[in-house]
């Protein structure tokens, strides 16, 4: 339940669950195959690992400085001067992922319906949605997310059902794929695909502080899911080496999937 300018554990969960595992229709589970191998699955469940433990770091600092923003936490502990760094070094970030996904999001859909559209137009278009979003508040995205979540997940876990006659399990060998130290170092490195995660200690005000915890905990939880089963079935389609080509993965499992000569595509 939304009330009093802050957002319920239901619509935080599905907010940033959704803002995260939206990568999967991009280029996420080639990136991760190309790092991994065979071992992709084993990398991001060490990837979600590793970003619950930085989240219960994250989450006892803001026990011990109640009603303090990460930003405030930061100056206090550390003066103004490096707590303006980190905070801009944060900033950054966010503006780099921003930019990432608007370009990701603009070139699938020239690849997928619009390939005469300059790439321009459609950026252009979607920073305006995203303005006229905006400004609607924070709350209104969150329900939406909300009320759009279960078809972002029944979509994932339907056209994976769809793949199942596509699944070989030899691609899963060898089960480490590059070897033990680049399968955990993969890992780590990639845990900064849920740097979305960020915005509930950066932004702890929109919360109810005593389900922050939850919050975390259940969406780092439900994007793990998202991401093993993708990844997984990802690998079982296609072997390491081919999966790391294509740009939209999703794409081309889907384009995979046979349902006969009137519902094919």
């Amino acid at each position: 339940m939304i009330r009093e300018g802050k957002i319920g554990e239901s619509e935080a969960i599905a907010l940033i669950v959704t803002v995260i595992s939206v990568k999967v229709f991009l280029s996420y589970p080639s990136l991760a195959v190309s790092s991994g191998g065979s071992a992709t699955w084993l990398v991001v469940l060490i990837s979600c690992l590793f970003t619950s433990l930085m989240f219960w770091f994250i989450q006892k600092l803001l026990q011990r400085f109640p009603g303090l923003t990460f930003t405030e936490i930061v100056e206090q502990i550390t003066g103004p001067f490096f707590g303006s760094f980190v905070v801009l070094l944060v900033l950054t970030l966010w503006l780099y992922m921003i930019a990432l996904n608007l370009r990701g999001f603009a070139e699938l859909v020239i690849v997928v319906a619009l390939p005469e559209t300059p790439i321009s137009l459609i950026m252009i278009i979607f920073v305006i949605t995203t303005i006229i979003i905006s400004y609607l508040g924070i709350q209104t995205i969150a329900r939406a997310s909300f009320l759009a979540f279960p078809y972002l997940l029944g979509s994932v876990v339907l056209m994976i059902t769809l793949t199942y006659s596509l699944w070989r399990t030899d691609w899963l060998f060898p089960l480490l794929g590059n070897g033990v130290i680049q399968t955990l170092k993969q890992g780590i490195f990639q845990s900064s695909f849920l740097f979305e995660i960020t915005v509930i200690y950066l932004l702890p005000f929109l919360f109810y502080s005593q389900q922050i915890k939850r919050i975390g905990y259940k969406s780092i939880g439900l994007v793990t899911f998202i991401f093993f089963i993708t990844v997984l079935s990802y690998t079982l389609s296609f072997p390491a080496v081919v999966g790391q080509e294509p740009f939209i993965p999703l794409y081309v499992m889907a384009r995979s999937v046979y349902l006969g000569r009137f519902c094919k595509e």
